[in-house]
C-alpha cells in the first residue's frame, strides 16, 4: 500500500492505494529519467538551450598532458604498489610504505600543487586530483591526502613566510610527513569541538589540548 497527499483548494485528502501505484510512479520516473538522458547525449538540442544568468558550463574532460599523468600514475603505482606489497606494509609497524614514498619523490608528486616559489611543482589540484584517483585504484599506503594535500593547503592558507619556506620545501621533496591535528578525544571534526585553546606567548602561542584520530601521526 502506498499514500498520496491530494491537496485542493484549502484541504487536503489521504488516498490509499495498491502497490500497483507504486509500479506507476516508479515507471513515470524512469519515462522521465530516460528523457532527460536523450535530452543530455543529443548535443545539438543541449547546444540550443539557453544558458541561465551566471551559468558557467564545465568541461570534464581533461586535457592530452593530464590523460598522460594519469597513464604515467597508473604504470608506476601498479609497477611499485601491487596487492601483496599493500598487505606486506598493512601488517608492519611504520603504517606507510616508506620505500614508495621515496619513490614518489623522484617523481615530484608530494609537490605537485604547491608553488615553485616553495619548492613545489606549481600544478593544481586537478593534476593532484589525478594522482589521488590513482592512488585509490592500487590502495597506495601512503600519507598523501595527509601531508600533501590537507597540511599542505594549511600552511599555503594560513602559515607564514618563513613556516612555508621551512615545511613546504620539505613536504614537497617527501622528506617530511605532515599531517593536521583536528579531532578531540569525545568529539568530532567540527568547530564546536574542539576545546584547545591557543595562548598567546613570547613571540607566537602556547597550545593547550589534546588531539587524537591525527591521520599519519604516526609517520
Amino acid at each position: 500500500m502506498v499514500t498520496v497527499v491530494v491537496t485542493s483548494g484549502d484541504s487536503a485528502a489521504s488516498i490509499r492505494g495498491p502497490a500497483v501505484h507504486a509500479e506507476a510512479m516508479r515507471a513515470d520516473a524512469s519515462a522521465m529519467k530516460e528523457s532527460f538522458i536523450s535530452l543530455l547525449s543529443d548535443a545539438s538540442v543541449g547546444s540550443s538551450l539557453p544558458a541561465p544568468i551566471g551559468f558557467r558550463p564545465m568541461d570534464f574532460r581533461i586535457s592530452e598532458e593530464r590523460q598522460m599523468l594519469r597513464e604515467g600514475a597508473r604504470r608506476f603505482l601498479e609497477e611499485h604498489s601491487p596487492p601483496e606489497r599493500v598487505r606486506q606494509v598493512s601488517e608492519s609497524e611504520d603504517g606507510y610504505d616508506r620505500e614508495l614514498w621515496e619513490a614518489m619523490a623522484t617523481q615530484g608528486w608530494q609537490g605537485m600543487h604547491i608553488p615553485e616559489e616553495w619548492g613545489g611543482a606549481g600544478f593544481t589540484f586537478q593534476e593532484t586530483a589525478i594522482l589521488l584517483h590513482e592512488m585509490g585504484r592500487v590502495l597506495a599506503p601512503v600519507p598523501y591526502l595527509s601531508s600533501s594535500v590537507l597540511a599542505a593547503a594549511a600552511l599555503m592558507a594560513g602559515g607564514s613566510d618563513e613556516q612555508k619556506k621551512e615545511w613546504l620545501g620539505a613536504i614537497a621533496a617527501g622528506e617530511v610527513v605532515a599531517s593536521v591535528a583536528i579531532a578531540e578525544p569525545g568529539g568530532g571534526w567540527d568547530q564546536p569541538s574542539i576545546k584547545s585553546v591557543a595562548s598567546p606567548g613570547g613571540s607566537g602561542f602556547t597550545l593547550d589540548g589534546t588531539k587524537s584520530y591525527v591521520t599519519a601521526g604516526h609517520g
